[in-house]
């Protein structure tokens, strides 16, 4: 049976060498920001392909769209409101308008737009923002005032901290009323009758049919007239702007494409965010359960590596394969399982832990040889005890 002592110092080992790298990636940027790295590559390359996504589509409000009116900001009201009722006549079953109409442009246009907000018949939400959304108390009141209480939705996208990268569906905030106000994609969830999130919910980002297909169908704004009423009849239209001068949010993907193509528009986040939602889907599995779980099974395997009667130079190189299997295991478990493990941390358990039980058996070593040098020296020559110390096999009875 194991003695108690012992039993006691390789559970602190574990317990030292699994939450110490947890603790150490969450309290360091350097660290948290790799973690964060090598988790978005693998959503950027190997998120499952699926298919279009077949009940959403949006109308992006793009260059050639501006370049039709005589001012590129706000964008013409007139435009809107025509945009509106044409998606409303085809068929489309919802809509999101995320533009922010926070400042006046010309009032016959203005009121033709309040009217069609006010007035629709399918479910609308509109985007909204206040003083923290870096609206002035002017805009603030302004946008209060042409949209409807009931048709709004916070724009706020949620941004890490850390690298500003966009990976949560923002679920909303108390109005300066006091009442509960949605952010633009549960608000749109509600009125489709899904139940929206109330907590910050990570993003499940929805894979590419292929490498040159959108997840989503995507039409020019102005285009829509033109276009077939079949092509939005059932669909939930969102609109908003597809500019490379605004409105454009690092996501997951930036770490796999060069250039914008990972920078999404804000419209394509929301896409992301509703089809999650509309399918049931939930992000990978991650956090700090899963961190701790992951970095205690780790340490384990560094104290089973220490604990090996081998040569230092086979047990590190033991220690290596395993961090290796660890990082090659990290596509599959996401691929697969739809499982985010974490890399840095368990990879420093697994070191951690075997440094640890080196240093633990090599202390009882030197315990092990300073007992046989006090208990026989008075009774065996300085060579013979100097021979027993360095191979105490020879202390063997045959």
């Amino acid at each position: 049976t194991m003695r108690p002592r012992r039993l006691l110092t390789i559970l602190s080992i574990l317990l030292l060498a699994g939450l110490a790298p947890v603790l150490l990636v969450r309290a360091a940027p350097f660290l948290q920001g790799i973690e964060n790295w090598v988790a978005d590559y693998r959503v950027a390359t190997l998120t499952p392909a699926q298919p279009q996504q077949p009940d959403i589509v949006i109308a992006a409000i793009n260059e050639d769209t501006l370049a039709r009116f005589p001012y590129r900001s706000p964008v013409d009201r007139a435009f809107l409101a025509d945009l509106l009722r044409t998606l409303e006549a085809k068929g489309a079953k919802a809509v999101l308008l995320d533009v922010l109409l926070d400042q006046p442009t010309e009032p016959e246009k203005d009121q033709a737009l309040a009217a069609v907000i006010r007035d629709l018949t399918i479910p609308l939400v509109v985007s909204h923002g206040g003083a923290d959304e870096g609206l002035t108390e002017a805009q603030a009141t302004y946008i209060d005032a042409f949209v409807p209480p009931a048709r709004r939705g916070w724009a706020n996208l949620v941004k890490d901290n850390l690298d500003g990268t966009v990976r949560w569906i923002f679920p909303g905030k108390p109005a300066p009323d006091g009442h509960w106000q949605a952010g633009v994609v549960p608000a749109l969830a509600a009125h489709l009758g899904l139940p929206p999130p109330r907590d910050l919910t990570p993003i499940a980002w929805r894979g590419r049919p292929d490498a040159a297909t959108a997840p989503f169908r995507q039409f020019p704004a102005h285009a829509v007239p033109l276009l077939p009423a079949a092509w939005f009849k059932d669909k939930i239209v969102l609109v908003g702007a597809d500019l490379s001068d605004r409105d454009r949010h690092v996501t997951p993907f930036r770490t796999a494409f060069a250039g914008n193509a990972g920078v999404l528009p804000g419209i394509i986040i929301h896409a992301h965010s509703l089809s999650q939602l509309l399918e049931g889907r939930t992000a990978p599995d991650q956090g700090l359960a899963l961190a701790l779980l992951a970095c205690l099974m780790a340490a384990g395997l560094g104290l089973a590596l220490g604990l090996v009667e081998i040569s230092l130079w086979l047990r590190a190189l033991l220690g290596l394969a395993v961090v290796t299997g660890i990082w090659l295991l990290a596509g599959p478990a996401y691929a697969r399982a739809n499982i985010l493990l974490p890399q840095i941390g368990p990879s420093l358990s697994v070191m951690l832990g075997l440094w640890l039980t080196d240093i633990w058996r090599g202390r009882q070593e030197r315990d092990q040889k300073r007992f046989v040098q006090a208990a026989f020296s008075k009774y065996l020559s300085p060579v013979l005890l100097d021979d027993i110390l360095k191979d105490p096999s020879k202390l063997s009875i045959d």
